[in-house]
């Protein structure tokens, strides 16, 4: 893992992101994507930072939720979860593994867009969120809703058979 993609993955573990308490973690995403060339940065209705690169009629959509759960007792931590760090290549810290560590990789794979001047044959929208949303896509416009205002027939298994649904 390079350098600034570590660092910034040990910055928002740092950051306590509890469910519906992600303003501060929401923010500082926004801001890297800002510093590595999105094109557009924005935060919805219900606190999701989404940003894009391109701004074709057809999105690939990567999505993260960025809240973690409490700590419990930090007692039992060997170190203070929310002073993450970096050992051996490593990071330490709460959500680096679900799924900070996703984020911080899609917000560098769009800064890697723009390096190697990749021309997408669709537009990029990457997004955080609580995970208590879902996405939908309809007439060309990205959704987000609470899972609990939802009724849904048939909720797809896997994040590739909602991809599929949405783009194939």
């Amino acid at each position: 893992m390079s350098g600034e993609v570590s660092q910034f993955l040990a910055d928002i573990a740092a950051i306590p992101s509890l469910s519906g308490k992600e303003k501060a973690v929401v923010e500082r995403i926004a801001a890297e994507m800002k510093k590595v060339g999105f094109d557009k940065v924005w935060f919805d209705g219900l606190g999701s930072v989404i940003g894009q690169i391109g701004n074709r009629p057809r999105k690939i959509v990567f999505d993260a939720h960025i809240d973690t759960v409490d700590v419990g007792n930090r007692d039992l931590w060997k170190f203070d979860p929310y002073k993450s760090h970096i050992k051996d290549g490593r990071v330490w810290g709460r959500g680096v593994a679900d799924q900070k560590g996703g984020m911080a990789s899609m917000v560098y794979a769009g800064k890697s867009r723009h390096i190697h001047r990749i021309d997408e044959p669709k537009g990029v929208l990457v997004l955080g969120f609580d995970q208590k949303v879902s996405l939908h896509v309809a007439n060309d416009r990205l959704y987000v809703f609470p899972l609990a205002a939802m009724r849904l027939e048939k909720r797809p298994s896997s994040a590739t058979e909602a991809a599929r649904s949405l783009y194939m």
